[in-house]
């Protein structure tokens, strides 16, 4: 399940992420959510109710499904994705993640002469 805040930016992401399942050969099934009237907050700085308000919800999918699994898709997500991921014990998907493993794969670091090298 792809969480989201931003209706806005659904559309994109997903033709995105088809397109790399197709390019890939991997077909893809995910439903996706949009945390109604959430974003909102976020943009009036509302950055705690904001973390709140998402976090109770992913909380609440959690509890009705122990086993499903979860992402969220979008930068203002992530500090929220790794709050629930501590007080609940859960692992939680998140574009910092994706970055991450990304990066991990294409940097070699060199500990001869301390560069580090991007393949």
């Amino acid at each position: 399940m792809l969480q989201f805040t931003n209706l806005a930016t659904v559309e994109g992401t997903m033709k995105r992420l088809n397109e790399f399942a197709t390019i890939h050969a991997k077909p893809i099934n995910i439903d996706v959510q949009v945390i109604e009237n959430t974003f909102e907050l976020i943009m009036e700085g509302k950055k705690e109710q904001y973390v709140n308000e998402v976090s109770n919800y992913i909380k609440g999918l959690l509890v009705s499904d122990p086993n499903k699994t979860i992402s969220v898709a979008q930068l203002s997500m992530v500090e929220t994705a790794e709050k629930v991921e501590r007080e609940m014990d859960v692992q939680i998907g998140n574009p910092l993640k994706t970055l991450v493993t990304y990066l991990g794969k294409r940097l070699k670091y060199n500990s001869a002469n301390g560069e580090t090298i991007v393949e």
